[in-house]
């Protein structure tokens, strides 16, 4: 199958190829006319401003002010936004505790729908879980991790707005060092949110976040935990980690998010979106509920 930078073209028309592969679209990037491809000549196939091709600007940002809480409870553990979420943000929860005992569920009071992203387990027992979903109702919300933990509990909450619960890629590892090695992961997709959490099995341990990076969450008195987050423009390589103040037992996980474009009007299958910001301007197919890149 052909990739989709094969099918979907964009440059300025002085540079449009010649025909000669059925079904190819071009945009052009100065025109702003959308031409297909029938294999002998191109069509014009530019639709009406009401219909499916969208065009705005923006990034992933950080919306809310985030909520962390630390319990001992063995029966569940609860935290509560600091604002009201707005439906179709992206929401991340973080767990941490050790030992571990089973298999970790998150629901909420908004009926969001979570999938578990990360669940990485130190040497030591200790245990960073990530989960995360797209809001599916507006208004104040409660989430609660319940299973797979026992004791020395920390549970975080972060809401962000433009970003998509869709997952480019993820890594995560564990040790035992003042500071937590660097992960590393190489995006696919220009404006990815990068997310990274770290869980320490120390109460006194301090984090601070990573060069590049904003620091979400922290909380410590149970173990520690924190959550940081950045976007990156472009796709390839990008590292993370903490600073710490001690020498601790850890795990951490990282994970990069594809973005939503930023616009208010709502997608439906086979849509097209063109980001206006980026020189050549980046495309969007929404395709199974969410905007995709392609290049």
């Amino acid at each position: 199958m052909p990739a989709l930078s094969e099918v979907i073209l964009q440059d300025t028309i002085a540079n449009l190829p010649a025909a000669s592969i059925f079904g190819r679209l071009f945009f052009s990037t100065d025109t702003k006319v959308i031409l297909r491809d029938n294999g002998t000549s191109w069509n014009d196939v530019t639709p009406a401003p009401t219909t499916s091709i969208i065009t705005g600007t923006g990034s992933p940002l950080s919306l809310s002010t985030p909520a962390s809480v630390q319990s001992n409870s063995a029966t569940g553990i609860s935290v509560s936004t600091l604002s009201s979420v707005t439906s179709g943000n992206l929401l991340v929860v973080v767990g941490c505790w050790e030992p571990t005992l089973g298999t970790a569920t998150c629901t909420d009071t908004l009926g969001t729908v979570y999938a578990r992203v990360i669940n990485e387990i130190s040497a030591g027992g200790n245990t960073v879980v990530v989960f995360a979903g797209l809001a599916t109702a507006s208004g104040a919300n409660t989430a609660t991790i319940a299973g797979g933990r026992s004791s020395f509990s920390t549970i975080s909450i972060s809401e962000f707005a433009n970003a998509t619960a869709t997952v480019d890629v993820s890594t995560s590892g564990h040790g035992n060092a003042p500071t937590p090695a660097p992960l590393s992961i190489t995006t696919t997709v220009a404006g990815d949110l990068i997310f990274a959490a770290v869980s320490g099995n120390h109460g006194g341990t301090s984090y601070s976040s990573g060069s590049g990076y904003t620091m979400n969450n922290f909380v410590n008195g149970s173990d520690a935990q924190a959550t940081e987050w950045a976007v990156q423009s472009s796709p390839g390589s990008i590292s993370a980690t903490f600073g710490a103040t001690s020498n601790d037992d850890y795990a951490m996980a990282l994970i990069a998010f594809e973005p939503q474009p930023s616009f208010s009007v709502p997608g439906s299958e086979g849509d097209l979106y063109f980001d206006v910001s980026t020189v050549p301007f980046t495309g969007y197919l929404y395709h199974s509920g969410s905007w995709h890149q392609f290049a």
